[in-house]
């Protein structure tokens, strides 16, 4: 199977996820601090640690994922740049 994408595309896939890897660093500023006491306190501690620890691993993967896209984006805009004939000349058939 073939999928063409044009580089512009990939380059705002790249710009989308690097935009949620920012929303995502977010999260752990945007947990509660609220002490609920009781029994469920160590189970919300524990929570929401977790929580925050997902969400710093999701920054980095989305972060990565769309510096991956991005040199994608690069080398397919190179490649397409490599086989077109420079303006003002004729490609050879």
């Amino acid at each position: 199977m073939t999928i063409q994408v044009p580089p512009a595309e990939l380059y705002g896939l790249a710009a989308a996820l690097h935009g949620c890897g920012d929303t995502a660093a977010e999260v752990p500023a945007r947990l509660p601090d609220a002490a609920v006491g009781g029994p469920l306190q160590p189970a919300l501690v524990v929570f929401t640690q977790a929580v925050a620890v997902a969400g710093g691993h999701l920054v980095g993967e989305l972060h990565w994922l769309g510096s991956t896209v991005g040199a994608v984006a690069d080398d397919w805009a190179g490649l397409d740049g490599s086989l077109l004939a420079p303006r003002g000349s004729v490609a050879a058939r």
